[in-house]
């Protein structure tokens, strides 16, 4: 390496050796390079001490010579020259990264000078395609949910019942966990918050049963604010654990200690005797209107969430979810999205909570043990997560289950044990995170998905 010379920190001196780098460029004054430089004439000229530093140096002598900035630029490939970009839209970006394609007609301004190319690109026939064919499928399982049990025997409408109340709980996670990020062992707790709470306000207070129900959702939406304060400093396994201890105090301690007895009633639980649901009688042993309740709720939940994913609030859920950091630089509210989705999550969970005592009967400590978290977490994980549709089938089967086993032992005759199908769900838990880490309504996503983006390609094709 050459030394460096006297006057190179001041950058008015170069190097002997080799010649200047890029192309030509025009000489300055008396046929001068750059001032300054050893070996040239005039190097001591005062003004041009500074031509090195001037971009664009007009030359005295010859009128089509504009400096040597010019000269730089008229050597330029044509690929490398800078060009003016009209902008328009990108046909590939994602509908929720592109605002200008999200504003609706009527609240673009008059004359709005950017024209057709602002407009949103129009979609592909085989997404239209798609999208209809996951309606109709919503809608015709929407109808058998709601023609078939009714046909079905007391047992059978009881554990319809109690899938639509487990399908509540998997929601929840899919808001939580699947929405915003955080992990939650504890869903089954706010559960039995809001079925206590039910029960107390009704034996208690005598109040209007569905009163009651939304005043038990309430105390799960404020308690599951203050288990959410955590989440703001902890995220990950750490706060499992911490939500994983909380289920556990309520389990061993608040749900069965003789001192909260005003809130559990005591070692025996509240009994629920029903409620008139105009002149229907709704109890344990007129169940389908109870059950017709439930799932008017699930399905407005449901679209409730899907709209929520969409929308501003269901982004900066996401942002939260893909990275914290990220999103607190773009300006989101950590604490008050956290908070928010902890509380929803909990009301969510809440609301089966709160009519579980409608529909059994009677309430105890033992439907809501942390044993039914692991579960709604495994069926949530196992069916998708991060889908609205996941948390039905997760329902389905978590209601279901039990008493097909029971019927299939039957006809076997032979004992199958309840304990086989916790067995079975742990296998199937392994075998999905290992085949299909996105869950088994996540991989049937992504095939409709492959299928949406063929679907024009093969039009084009056949034409």
């Amino acid at each position: 390496m050459e030394p460096l010379r006297r006057g190179h920190a001041r950058g008015l001196r170069r190097p002997d050796r080799g010649r200047p780098l890029g192309h030509p460029r025009a000489l300055g004054r008396i046929g001068l390079l750059d001032a300054g430089q050893p070996g040239r004439r005039d190097r001591g000229h005062p003004d041009l001490a500074l031509h090195q530093l001037r971009h664009d140096q007009p030359h005295a002598a010859g009128p089509g010579c504009t400096g040597r900035g010019a000269d730089r630029r008229a050597g330029l490939a044509a690929a490398d020259r800078p060009r003016r970009l009209r902008p328009r839209l990108a046909g590939d970006l994602p509908a929720d990264l592109d605002p200008v394609a999200r504003l609706p007609e009527a609240h673009r301004p008059a004359g709005d000078p950017g024209g057709p190319h602002l407009q949103s690109p129009p979609r592909p026939s085989g997404e239209a395609g798609v999208n209809r064919v996951i309606r109709a499928a919503g809608f015709l399982l929407l109808a058998l949910a709601i023609t078939v049990p009714a046909r079905l025997d007391l047992e059978l409408q009881f554990d319809a019942a109690l899938a639509v109340i487990y399908g509540l709980a998997i929601l929840s996670l899919v808001l939580l966990t699947g929405y915003v990020g955080q992990i939650s062992l504890c869903q089954a707790t706010f559960m039995g918050i809001s079925a206590f709470g039910t029960g107390m306000l009704v034996n208690t207070f005598h109040l209007n049963y569905f009163v009651a129900a939304a005043a038990g959702v309430l105390m799960s939406f404020l308690v599951g604010i203050v288990v959410g304060i955590p989440a703001l400093r902890l995220r990950g396994i750490l706060l499992a654990v911490v939500t994983l201890g909380v289920a556990l105090v309520f389990d061993k301690y608040f749900f069965l200690d003789s001192a909260y007895g005003w809130f559990t009633g005591g070692s025996f639980g509240w009994h629920v005797s029903g409620t008139h649901v105009g002149s229907i009688k709704v109890d344990s042993l007129h169940v389908m209107p109870a059950y017709y309740v439930l799932l008017g709720i699930f399905v407005l939940v449901a679209l409730a969430m899907l709209r929520l994913h969409d929308s501003g609030s269901g982004r900066r859920f996401r942002a939260i979810r893909d990275s914290e950091l990220a999103a607190a630089t773009m300006g989101v509210d950590l604490t008050r999205y956290k908070l928010v989705a902890f509380g929803l999550s909990a009301a969510i969970a809440g609301l089966g909570g709160a009519f579980y005592p409608l529909v059994v009967g009677s309430v105890s400590a033992q439907p809501f043990s942390f044993l039914y978290s692991l579960q709604f977490a495994a069926f949530a994980v196992l069916m998708g997560i991060r889908y609205v549709p996941a948390a039905a089938i997760g329902g389905f089967f978590m209601g279901f289950m039990p008493v097909i086993l029971v019927r299939l032992s039957h006809s076997l005759h032979h004992d199958i044990k309840y304990d086989w199908f916790q067995v079975v769900l742990g296998a199937l838990l392994v075998a999905q995170l290992i085949l299909l880490p996105d869950g088994v309504w996540g991989d049937v996503r992504q095939k409709l998905d492959h299928l949406q983006v063929k679907a024009p390609r093969r039009k084009v094709e056949t034409a």
